[in-house]
């Protein structure tokens, strides 16, 4: 069973006015296509919902490489910015990880478990940030 725990929508700065920068996505993004994510998407989800600003996706060949990943990204976000997700579902074996940082939640998949919960389709409307710059060619997703 996958457990998640939230922030509330006061430590989420909720109404506060702030830009919504896709900075960190970017940035989770990066750190994901160098440790071999694949179908990588960055949504603004945030004019769409009022707990974060972005959603990554990314697909992991597997549990093991879905958890390294996941471990990836939290050792070098803390290291380089001293941030900790503030909450986590980790149980690699559904093939599903995710990763609250607030303004941008992580999901990393298995391919099969994408397929299964199709978060793409869900959040088809949102806009898609361009990671052109930031992952190689091969990691960027399909347009839906």
């Amino acid at each position: 069973m996958v457990e998640l725990m939230v922030a509330s929508a006061e430590e989420r700065k909720v109404g506060t006015g702030r830009e919504i920068s896709p900075d960190l996505g970017l940035r989770l993004a990066a750190i994901a296509d160098s440790k071999g994510g694949t179908e990588i998407v960055l949504l603004e989800i945030g004019a769409i919902v009022s707990y974060t600003d972005h959603l990554l996706i990314c697909t992991a060949r597997n549990e093991r490489m879905a958890k390294a990943i996941a471990d990836e990204i939290r050792i070098r976000v803390k290291s380089e910015s001293s941030m900790l997700p503030q909450g986590s579902g980790s149980d690699a074996s559904s093939g599903w990880l995710v990763m609250d940082y607030l303004d941008c939640v992580v999901h990393i998949f298995t391919s099969e478990a994408r397929e299964r919960f199709q978060l793409d389709d869900l959040w088809r409307e949102a806009p898609r940030v361009d990671l052109g710059d930031v992952v190689g060619p091969a990691a960027v997703a399909d347009e839906a």
